[in-house]
């Protein structure tokens, strides 16, 4: 097992305005200014059925990509990943931590920040 601890970032309500504007956009700055632990990966978390392709695609106008980052960008998208999921079944937190789960194998430990970019509606049953 590797001996430094792994990081994912877990943005639940990936698909919706707040992501797309400022979580996003604020995460590809971190990234790109190179202040992430290494191997620290990305895990978006909605109801919608989407691809990391379609996320790139939403906050294409947001992430601000200077010349000569093109590479870097491909390296920030590389690190992210989807899950589809209800906000309400215990059944999809139990796959999200199954996906999960399978980029910390290998280390010692994870460390998990979650970044709830959440509906009104839904944040009582997804912090219970």
């Amino acid at each position: 097992a590797e001996s430094n601890p792994s990081t994912v970032i877990i943005v639940l309500g990936a698909s919706g305005d707040l992501a797309k504007k400022k979580i996003y956009p604020t995460l590809w700055m971190v990234f790109k200014n190179d202040r992430f632990p290494p191997g620290t990966r990305i895990v978006g978390y909605a109801r919608s059925p989407l691809t990391v392709n379609d996320i790139k695609t939403k906050c294409k106008p947001f992430i601000k990509v200077k010349e000569g980052d093109a590479a870097k960008v491909d390296q920030f998208w590389a690190i992210n990943s989807y899950v589809k999921g209800s906000y309400t079944e215990k059944e999809a937190f139990e796959n999200l931590n199954k996906e999960l789960l399978k980029i910390e194998r290998g280390h010692e430990a994870g460390n998990r920040l979650f970044y709830l970019a959440l509906p009104p509606s839904v944040f009582a049953p997804v912090t219970t």
